[in-house]
């Protein structure tokens, strides 16, 4: 994808007691992002002061899971607000329509109950950040950097482009499968890391989020047309740590398309779930793989 979404599962001993719920929605947190326009406003009228120091003291625990390698510190949003003025002002009016967007999220926390009703669904938090991150998972829930989406094409000024604000969604349907999986073993081979990107896209592809799919078309479709070939490359290297090749390597290569390693893993993921007779304990079999060449030979690769 464009914007890597990160699995990053922090733990719950940094932000306290989990607001994670189970028999019921949880929270859409969206005070952040009216926190931060109260700071941006306040910084135009004085440049020489830094409300954003408040922006960050006064937020919600999603925000304080974003700022660690994101928004780093007050000073950084800051200098990021001063560089990138007219991409902030151009986006501003794309993402304060709050109301319909909590909307849309409650509708993909639904749709995965429906396909797995057993599923624990987290809080979902929306936050400003430095046009860096789309988003993430962590242990208290999903973090949406709301800046890096706007309905209309958006660029920084080094040529960083806005994500669709359509995508929203299917984007947070994959980071809500990170926030479910349990990867086993802290080995992250590029067979497992695959798996764990390319089941998440399978996954919000089942819930009606085809999206996700589009979002990184140029990698599906040329894997599609090259996939004898891209099989015999990922073998030699499947049990190795080096993802250049495969994932999160935007604007690596001009002529093969970044992130092939999702195609990879939802190729296995698919063909895993298609040979199964159970749909449901499918899913939850994805969710908890223990053995990543197991799973890979019992989707008949």
């Amino acid at each position: 994808m464009k914007i890597c979404f990160i699995l990053c599962v922090l733990p719950l001993s940094l932000f306290g007691q989990s607001n994670i719920v189970n028999d019921s929605l949880p929270r859409i947190i969206t005070s952040d992002v009216y926190n931060f326009w109260n700071s941006y406003d306040q910084f135009w009228r004085d440049t020489t002061s830094n409300p954003f120091e408040d922006y960050l003291v006064k937020g919600s625990m999603g925000l304080a899971g974003f700022i660690p390698g994101r928004i780093k510190n007050a000073e950084a949003l800051k200098k990021k607000v001063l560089k990138e003025h007219l991409y902030y002002e151009k986006v501003r009016p794309s993402i304060l329509h709050l109301t319909k967007v909590k909307k849309e999220v409650q509708d993909v926390l639904l749709s995965l109950k429906r396909i797995y009703p057993q599923a624990i669904l987290p809080d979902v938090y929306f936050v400003i950040g430095r046009i860096n991150s789309g988003g993430t998972s962590t242990s208290i829930g999903i973090i949406v950097g709301l800046e890096s989406f706007s309905n209309q094409t958006i660029a920084t000024s080094s040529g960083r482009e806005s994500l669709p604000l359509e995508s929203l969604t299917a984007l947070i349907a994959h980071e809500l499968i990170h926030f479910l999986q349990t990867p086993i073993g802290e080995n992250n081979t590029l067979l497992k890391q695959c798996i764990i990107e390319g089941s998440a896209d399978f996954i919000a592809e089942l819930m009606g989020y085809k999206t996700v799919i589009k979002l990184n078309g140029e990698a599906y479709k040329y894997g599609d047309l090259h996939e004898q070939e891209l099989w015999k490359a990922f073998y030699k290297e499947k049990d190795g740590t080096n993802y250049s090749a495969w994932l999160y390597n935007f604007g690596s290569s001009k002529s093969i398309p970044n992130d092939l390693g999702y195609w990879i893993g939802h190729k296995i993921t698919a063909d895993y779930y298609a040979k199964a007779s159970d749909k449901q304990q499918a899913i939850y079999e994805i969710l908890h793989i223990n053995d990543y060449d197991a799973f890979l030979r019992s989707s008949g690769h």
